[in-house]
């Protein structure tokens, strides 16, 4: 399980790096990236007396799985609506709440915690603070570099915004399945709920579906262009 934690962590990094290449000013994107890095130094003394085997096993129980999928959905909403107030602040009067933009998601900061307990896992042997200075390092470095590169490959901010509401919309949904995946497994007793897999699989399907639909109409104006066509087709 601690697995698929991780991979949507890694989802909400990506979600979170976009988010960086948002801000205007390099100095801003520098400064959050720095004080994301500092999360394995200020967590070091914690690190220290947590097993990563202990997280492993309360990963597989269905209580710890549902309370972080809460606490995933409430931040989702929170993101969502900074997302539309970094929009109206982009396009209309500029506001604070821009800054707010580059909120982590809660499985990115899972994900680093994780990350950090493996690797003292891992390297048993070796200086455990020289390993979270190195963590924090490496990852102030590969978040910077990502976001300067995504900042000079996508140039267009809204396309960039678009990117990040996707990621927040995957995000979401991911913590919305994640306590029936955890059971898939064992799947919640699916069967009582009266919903089978295949079930579960064309309704997943179809949120993509719709949301991506969604990206590429505002993106390309298709519905209002068949629409016009209709009109003047009757006309």
């Amino acid at each position: 399980m601690w697995v698929l934690v991780l991979l949507l962590g890694l989802i909400g990094f990506l979600q979170f790096v976009i988010g960086l290449t948002l801000f205007y000013k390099t100095r801003n994107l520098i400064a959050v990236a720095l004080l994301m890095a500092l999360i394995p130094i200020v967590h070091h003394p914690f690190a220290l007396q947590t097993n990563f085997d202990i997280i492993s096993k309360e990963l597989g129980n269905l209580s710890f799985v549902s309370i972080l999928a809460a606490l995933e959905i409430a931040m989702g909403f929170v993101i969502s609506y900074f997302n539309i107030a970094s929009i109206d602040s982009h396009y209309k009067k500029r506001s604070y709440k821009r800054f707010f933009t580059a909120l982590p998601p809660v499985f990115l900061l899972v994900g680093i915690v994780l990350t950090q307990l493996k690797v003292f896992n891992s390297f048993s042997g070796y200086d455990y603070w020289t390993l979270s200075l190195a963590l924090s390092g490496g990852f102030f470095f590969v978040v910077l570099v990502l976001a300067l590169l995504i900042r000079w490959l996508i140039k267009d901010w809204a396309l960039r915004m678009e990117l990040k509401v996707l990621l927040s919309f995957f995000i979401l949904i991911g913590a919305m399945l994640l306590p029936i995946f955890f059971q898939n497994i064992t799947i919640i007793e699916i069967n009582t709920l009266g919903i089978s897999i295949p079930q579960l699989s064309i309704l997943v399907s179809l949120i993509v579906f719709v949301g991506l639909w969604g990206w590429v109409d505002y993106k390309y104006r298709i519905t209002k262009t068949i629409w016009n066509h209709f009109i003047k087709f009757l006309t």
